[in-house]
């Protein structure tokens, strides 16, 4: 090694001690996303105290079990709009769904701001009964009405080339080395019919279902609302993952935020069916009972920014294991 070859800098740093700008666009876009994360949290917040989203803060945990649920729920689902196209502005150079990550996480506050849904079944006790749960199932439907509105809008301008980033291909599969050779006995795989794509494309929502519910069952094994959360979390971003990883071809990214859906809607039902005894403050002791532990506004708020995570994170983790699998 020569002495000028020695004296070069590392490629990802620059001289003068000065941080390289792959760096620099690192750190820009961590602070760009915890902006706004900040921001979008501090929105929800702030508007929910304004509009009166939670007709009793701290308590009310279900929006369609309070008086004027009509005016709440549409008021927390204006708020969820107005962050995800906050978001977008704020971290769209960083990731095109930046928008719906933050927006989901901004919602949070709602479901953060109320109590668990154990409230909500000890007052459905006195007041109904088992018909909670369809009303639940309702709320969920209508949340996730608005959940589909802010992803198609986002996807639809990621298509139309108004947004895009760095992670628009990171849950491609890495394309052959031209330079690799070629097996001259190769045949060119043959181009799928729209009933084989209409078919796999189901199939990516089904494991996506799967997947999220299996995962909820697992982790939300009580009510307190940090574990329901992180449980959707979770679950959301690895059945996002698991559908992009297993059907790539499917073109099914833009509707990840079903598994988490499916998986309230699921455990709702299955709950309504099992009529348990509400007077305990539990869904049940039914098979399904934990997807009913998580609330409409848990599903809608971290079970949409875990399935945006699916996309890169959830991919990256699985891909890790993938190769761990193959090396052992």
């Amino acid at each position: 090694m020569t002495q000028t070859q020695a004296s070069l800098p590392p490629a990802d740093t620059a001289a003068d001690g000065d941080a390289s700008p792959s760096t620099l666009h690192k750190m820009r876009d961590r602070v760009l996303l915890f902006a706004g994360l900040v921001a979008c949290y501090a929105l929800c917040e702030y508007g929910a105290g304004r509009l009166g989203v939670l007709e009793y803060p701290g308590y009310g945990a279900s929006l369609i079990e309070q008086s004027g649920w009509v005016g709440r729920l549409l008021a927390a689902a204006f708020l969820y709009v107005v962050a995800v196209a906050v978001g977008t502005l704020v971290t769209g150079v960083v990731r095109f769904d930046g928008g719906l990550l933050v927006g989901g996480l901004g919602l949070a506050a709602l479901s953060m701001g109320s109590a668990s849904s154990q409230s909500v079944y000890l007052w459905a006790d006195s007041h109904g009964g088992r018909a909670v749960f369809l009303h639940l199932a309702l709320e969920m439907v209508l949340l996730f009405l608005f959940v589909a509105a802010a992803w198609t809008a986002v996807w639809g301008l990621r298509g139309r080339g108004w947004l895009g980033d760095a992670t628009d291909e990171v849950d491609e599969e890495p394309a052959p080395d031209p330079k690799a050779p070629r097996d001259p006995f190769a045949r060119p795989k043959p181009k799928p019919t729209a009933a084989q794509m209409r078919n796999r494309f189901i199939m990516a929502l089904a494991l996506n279902v799967i997947v999220t519910s299996l995962i909820v069952l697992l982790l939300a094994t009580d009510e307190a609302k940090g574990q329901v959360l992180a449980a959707v979390g979770i679950a959301a971003m690895f059945g996002a993952a698991a559908a992009q990883h297993f059907f790539p071809d499917a073109d099914s990214r833009e509707y990840h935020w079903v598994g988490a859906l499916a998986a309230g809607l699921i455990g709702y039902l299955a709950a309504y069916l099992a009529a348990p005894d509400l007077a305990t403050g539990h869904p049940g002791d039914s098979a399904l009972a934990a997807l009913a532990r998580p609330l409409p506004l848990d599903y809608a708020s971290f079970g949409t920014a875990g399935a945006v995570l699916g996309r890169t994170h959830g991919m990256a983790i699985l891909r890790m294991f993938g190769e761990m699998v193959r090396k052992s």
